[in-house]
């Protein structure tokens, strides 16, 4: 019945979006023929999207309303929706080819620096609506250094791919939109960089449960030790320690898997 049902709904849906390849172009992504093997319904869900959804999510990105016409077809029929896990590696520095441009749909992606002794910083977190460049980082410029993605939190991510990238940055006014966000998030990184080398680990983790926080919208922070060590790129033991002392201030209070921020204003303090 299961089975049945979804072909009736994959007929359904290719008798909606015309998905013929001589007409793809007017409906901007290529949808699998039926004939061709293996063609699962749920993954036609998951990966590949509705061509007028792909559409939805392109007008999304600030940039694509300075493309042509022509230049936001080319896109529309060449990105793609795909889905990454927890802790899935998507990019990485020893990538010979780059992805291309990623809007991120649902979940999380982190960026992290790596060093070849295994230190790892955390750049920054991308979430909903969010773009990552590093993944197209052949193609612009301005970023000459590369990173590690990796899924924080399972979801599904946008990828417009190198080829129509690069036809659509010769268009100076999507070029400059790219750069200008390539140097916000190059800003990003310094913060970064600099918080890790030159702030004390009890200002980097203030500033880390505060901004956990407030992204819940309460005063709740579901991090393990490990995962604030690894945010704030310090020791699981240090974090530990750190952590004690804020709760015996009155700060903070541990629980099982969770950490209440009992005085956000005290703990503000140590931004300062």
């Amino acid at each position: 019945m299961d089975s049945l049902l979804y072909i009736i709904i994959a007929k359904f849906l290719l008798f909606f979006c015309d998905i013929s390849h001589r007409k793809q172009a007017a409906f901007g992504v290529y949808y699998p023929r039926l004939t061709e093997s293996p063609f699962n319904m749920k993954n036609f869900f998951k990966k590949e999207g509705c061509g007028v959804e792909i559409t939805a999510y392109l007008k999304q990105i600030p940039f694509t309303a300075l493309a042509t016409e022509e230049e936001f077809q080319l896109m529309a029929q060449s990105a793609y929706i795909t889905t990454f896990a927890k802790g899935e590696v998507v990019h990485t520095r020893s990538q010979t080819e780059c992805l291309g441009l990623v809007l991120v749909i649902s979940g999380s992606l982190c960026a992290s620096m790596i060093s070849d002794e295994g230190k790892q910083i955390l750049l920054y977190r991308l979430s909903r609506g969010e773009m990552c460049l590093f993944m197209a980082r052949c193609v612009l410029n301005l970023l000459s250094y590369d990173a590690v993605v990796e899924g924080e939190k399972a979801g599904s991510m946008l990828v417009i791919p190198k080829a129509a990238t690069e036809r659509v940055m010769q268009n100076i006014l999507v070029e400059n939109a790219m750069n200008r966000l390539a140097l916000q998030r190059c800003s990003q990184i310094m913060g970064a960089l600099e918080r890790v080398l030159f702030a004390r680990v009890d200002k980097r983790l203030a500033s880390c449960l505060l901004q956990e926080a407030e992204s819940r919208g309460g005063r709740e922070v579901k991090l393990t030790h490990e995962q604030l060590a690894r945010d704030i790129s310090s020791a699981r033991e240090v974090v530990s320690r750190v952590l004690g002392k804020f709760a015996a201030d009155g700060l903070i209070s541990l629980h099982r898997g969770l950490i209440v921020i009992e005085d956000p204003d005290r703990l503000r303090g140590f931004l300062k």
